[in-house]
Order: structure tokens, then C-alpha cells, then sequence
């Protein structure tokens, strides 16, 4: 009911405001990802009116990671990202580091077409089993490190990660 309520009253996509950090975070919390892309800020705002409702719908609110571009190079990380596509259906890698297109729309997809898309992004999605020692592991073994967007103040923790950086 809630969603419901708020589909009709919410007047912004549930985004991040940069690409590569909803990439990220559709990783961690093992959702798939929804990227907007159009030349101009007008043209993205008509393209995210789109998504709107169904993004803050009972059936789908939760289900998607958002994010929003002016910037074809923002979506570098995207293998399989078109052009002309205006609506990208992303499936994150383990690490949020890259995704995979799935599915493309361009911006004159209907709403039928998108919430159809929607909703078999969402029953072909295959979340990662992961575990949080395995996972870590495989990230050193890459050579891939989690940096965060605040800097390190607990001395403990700094002198921790130099430890393990001094490991490898």
C-alpha cells in the first residue's frame, strides 16, 4: 500500500548520483541494475518519468539499483552498452567493478515493453552465493580493494590493512 501511495507521489527515481558507485552498490546488496542514459538533462528527465512509477511500485520497489547519465563514458564499465539505448538492464560482477547488459531499450520503449523487461530482468537475475571470507579472499587474490569514500581514522584499522597489504 505504501508503494502504491508512493508511486503516485514520488517525483524522483530512487538513484545514486554516479554510475560507477551504483554499480558498486548493486554488487553488494546482489540486485541488478537500472542505468539511464540519454544527450541531455531534458532527455533524461523524460526517460526516468518512464521508470517512475514502476520503480517505486509494490511489485518492483527494492528490486533495482538506479543511476542516471548525460556521459556515454560513464557506462565504460558496461559490456554490451548500445548507442542509441536510453534504458540499460545491468547485471552487476561480483565486485561492482563491471556489468553486463542484458537488456537495452531505447527511449521510445513503451511502458508495456519496459515493465516487461523489468520484471524478466528480475526472474533471470542471479544473485551471487557469497561468502564474506571467500569473497575478500578472491578480491586479494585479483588484486581488487575496496576503498572508502571517507577516509580511514581508526589507527587499528589502518594498521590492519597495511598488514595485509605488507602479505600479498
Amino acid at each position: 500500500p505504501r508503494a502504491a501511495r508512493n508511486a503516485l507521489s514520488d517525483t524522483h527515481l530512487p538513484q545514486l548520483k554516479k554510475v560507477d558507485v551504483a554499480l558498486n552498490v548493486a554488487a553488494c546488496d546482489n540486485r541488478p541494475l537500472v542505468v539511464t542514459v540519454a544527450s541531455s538533462q531534458e532527455q533524461l528527465n523524460e526517460v526516468n518519468q518512464k521508470l517512475l512509477k514502476k520503480a517505486w511500485s509494490e511489485k518492483l520497489a527494492g528490486q533495482f539499483v538506479y543511476a542516471s547519465t548525460v556521459k556515454r563514458t560513464d557506462l565504460k564499465a558496461l559490456a554490451g552498452a548500445n548507442d542509441s539505448s536510453a534504458i540499460l538492464l545491468v547485471e552487476p560482477d561480483a565486485f561492482g567493478l563491471s556489468g553486463k547488459v542484458v537488456v537495452q531499450l531505447d527511449a521510445s520503449a513503451t511502458d508495456a515493453n519496459i515493465e516487461m523487461a523489468l520484471a524478466k530482468a528480475i526472474k533471470d537475475f542471479q544473485p551471487y552465493a557469497k561468502s564474506h571470507r571467500q569473497h575478500l579472499q578472491l578480491g586479494h587474490q585479483l588484486g581488487i580493494e575496496w576503498e572508502t569514500a571517507i577516509p580511514e581514522t581508526d589507527a587499528d584499522s589502518v594498521r590492519a590493512r597495511e598488514r595485509q597489504k605488507a602479505r600479498q
